[in-house]
């Protein structure tokens, strides 16, 4: 009995010992450290042009990030930066997007709206990714860093340039310009056209010679006829 005792506390303490390994101790100075930049200030965004998370690859997309001061003291918005990351693990990044700097002072009790814009590479996948967005501000003695957007989104295939809108509408531009440009030559005083008429003298009589009249009459009954010579008409 007394063994099966000892065996029963010797299997506690083994378990004991386990479970203390995963136990993460907190201290209270910890926990207020990360408790103090969330209160302090408040977060709120949109994407404006769009408000459904799809964005297109190559296009640039623009939030606007709204912060407001809730402590008794000004916070210097420093930057704001984003990532592109794996949809089932954020620890994996894909893209890193240029970080905007800003160096805005917000006074306590007011709101300040910013605007942040990064490019999703052209050739991403048309998938669904991880997005993380964060903003840097600091009180004059301390730094801290806030994430306000963690969320998936969509990345679709890039837009083209040139869609059956756009070429309905140079189609109608063609014959706009096309109709103006009949109606104004229509309009242009059209040059007349002068005939230049030779005048002949009805007076004046070819002469021919006796060739060219042997010629024109070879293989003619006339031919053996006496021969006519042409003479001049005088008036």
């Amino acid at each position: 009995m007394n063994k099966l005792i000892a065996l029963l506390l010797a299997v506690l303490m083994i378990i004991s010992c386990v479970y203390s390994d995963d136990v993460e101790i907190t201290t209270e100075d910890e926990v207020v450290a990360q408790a103090t930049p969330t209160s302090d200030v408040s977060f709120s965004y949109i994407f404006p042009d769009n408000q459904d998370k799809n964005f297109a690859a190559g296009s640039v997309v623009e939030v606007l990030v709204g912060f407001t001061n809730n402590a008794d003291k000004a916070l210097n918005i420093t930057h704001i930066f984003a990532s592109l990351n794996h949809p089932q693990d954020f620890s994996v990044f894909i893209q890193n997007y240029t970080r905007g700097d800003f160096g805005i002072a917000v006074e306590k009790g007011h709101h300040a709206t910013l605007a942040y814009r990064f490019v999703p590479s052209e050739y991403l996948e048309p998938r669904e990714f991880g997005l993380l967005i964060s903003l840097e501000y600091q009180d004059g003695t301390q730094n801290f860093t806030q994430t306000f957007f963690n969320s998936t989104i969509n990345i679709t295939e890039k837009e083209t340039s040139f869609d059956m809108d756009s070429f309905f509408l140079i189609l109608l531009g063609l014959g706009f310009v096309g109709g103006i440009g009949y109606i104004v030559y229509s309009k242009m005083p059209k040059q007349k056209k002068v005939r230049v008429v030779s005048k002949v003298n009805k007076n004046a009589v070819r002469v021919e010679t006796e060739d060219e009249t042997a010629e024109w009459l070879s293989g003619t009954s006339a031919a053996s006829s006496p021969k006519v010579k042409s003479v001049k008409k005088n008036k």
